[in-house]
Order: C-alpha cells, then structure tokens, then sequence
C-alpha cells in the first residue's frame, strides 16, 4: 500500500479555493496518496477531485473510442478509395488499350482500303492495257488481213491482165492473124479490163467500209 502524503493546512487551502472557484482540480495518482488527516473539507475535495478525474478519464476514454472509430471508419473509407481507384485505374488502362486496338484495326482498315483501291486501279490499269492490246491486236489483224486482200486482189487483176494482153497481142502480132479471132479478143481484152477495174474499185470500196464500220463501232467505247 503506498505511504500516505500530508499537505499543509495552506496548499489544501489554496486547492479547495480553486476548486470552489474555477473548478480546477488536481489529477492522476496523486489523489490515491493525499492524506485528508480525518479533515471533512479535505476529504470532500479528495471525493470530488477523484469523480471529476473519474469523469474527465471517462470523457478521455470516450473520445479516444471516438478517434479510433473515426479512424477505422478513415482506414475503411481510404481502402474503398484505393479499391475504387485501382478499379478505375484498371477501367482506365482498359480503355487505353482498347482505344490503342481501335487505333490499330482503324489503320488496318485504312491500309487494307488504300491495298484494295491501289488493287482495283492496277486491275483497271491492266484490263485497259489489255483492251488497248486486244484493239492493236485487232487492227493489225484486220490491216494486214486487208493487207494480204489488197495484195492478192492486185495479183489477180495483174495476172489476168497479163494474160489476157498477152493473148491479145499473140493474136494481133502472130503468125496466123485472124481478123475475127483479133476482133473477139479485143473485145474480150476490154471486157476483161472493164470487169478487173470494177472488181478493183469493188474490192477497195469493200475494204474501207469495213474499215469505216470497225471505227464507228470501236469510237463510242473510248
């Protein structure tokens, strides 16, 4: 049991004035070893010195209960914040990288349209090409086809007219000379001509209809 301490008559004085007066006590453990020496008043002020200790230890407790609850609800409302901030992080860097796959599968895109138009004008390219060789192949064909027409008409006409003049000047400069056979084969010589000339203009008036009629026909598709 702790020794007991006495106070002069002075100092419990002076205590129970302010108590009276400011309601000023004295606190802790100081009160378990003051000594009232049997004295009411002092015993009085130690009793309510000791409740009010009591009561400011109680007021104590209570706010400090206050604090730790203030402060859990603290702890527990800053690991929500950091729960929903991690969770919006992650929404955040979600959307990043989705925007970045969008990004990626726009340029895809772009670049599979600008393949597909460059495709589309080198297939125009090369069907025009091709129709433009298909056309000089044609035309070729048909020149030199009018060609070879031309040239075999000539040497039809040419031979004929050879022959013919031949046996015509055979009859007229031969050694037998008949009056009749001279006459009929002038005759035939001039027919002959006149048909070669005819067939001749025919042949030419042909070829450049033919020629006039490919034309037309190619000119509205250019």
């Amino acid at each position: 049991m702790p020794q007991k301490v006495s106070l002069p008559d002075g100092a419990w004085a002076a205590l129970i004035v302010a108590a009276q007066r400011d309601r000023v006590f004295i606190e802790g453990n100081i009160l378990k070893v003051l000594d009232p020496e049997g004295s009411p008043s002092y015993q009085g002020y130690l009793d309510a010195a000791t409740a009010a200790d009591k009561d400011k230890r109680e007021k104590r407790l209570q706010v400090t209960k206050q604090v730790q609850e203030q402060n859990k609800e603290l702890l527990e409302a800053q690991r929500i914040i950091g729960l929903k901030t991690e969770k919006a992080e992650r929404a955040l860097n979600e959307m990043r990288e989705a925007k970045q796959q969008t990004e990626a599968a726009l340029a895809e895109a772009q670049q599979a349209r600008e393949d597909a138009e460059a495709a589309r004008k080198g297939a125009e390219g090369a069907w025009k090409e091709a129709k433009n060789d298909l056309d000089y192949m044609q035309k070729r064909t048909q020149f030199e086809l009018m060609g070879r027409i031309v040239r075999v008409s000539l040497f039809v006409i040419v031979a004929v007219g050879t022959v013919t003049t031949s046996m015509y000047a055979m009859a007229l400069f031969g050694p037998k000379t008949n009056a009749e056979d001279v006459n009929l084969l002038a005759n035939t010589w001039s027919n002959m001509f006149g048909i070669l000339l005819t067939n001749s203009f025919s042949i030419i008036g042909t070829i450049m209809g033919v020629k006039y009629a490919t034309e037309s026909r190619d000119r509205p598709n250019e």
